[in-house]
């Protein structure tokens, strides 16, 4: 998994003892591949400002606008899954919007 910065956003990655593995300052468009490590989580001052990549693809934010995250699980399984969850619901709501639109045409 990579995160990406869609803004200016400090960010802290800590392992599962709580030991920092990186903290630094992101500018936009700076990127930061996360390891391949069980339980590592972050912490970031806005969650909406910090994008996932998986396999190359922009998935997700992390959080919601202003979000501040403390102990965010970075684990790329659930991402994955997250990520299809949520692309399978807007589907649902583009089919059901459609649905609508042409049961009142």
């Amino acid at each position: 998994m990579i995160l990406k910065a869609l803004g200016p956003v400090w960010l802290r990655i800590e392992d599962a003892q709580g030991n920092a593995v990186m903290t630094q300052m992101l500018n936009t468009g700076d990127t930061y591949r996360v390891p391949n490590r069980d339980g590592l989580v972050a912490l970031s001052r806005d969650g909406s400002r910090l994008a996932y990549l998986i396999d190359g693809q922009e998935k997700g934010v992390l959080g919601a606008p202003g979000k501040i995250l403390v102990g965010e699980k970075l684990d790329l399984e659930q991402r994955v899954v997250g990520g299809m969850a949520a692309k399978l619901c807007q589907e649902a709501a583009i089919t059901l919007a459609i649905g609508r639109q042409v049961r009142n045409d």
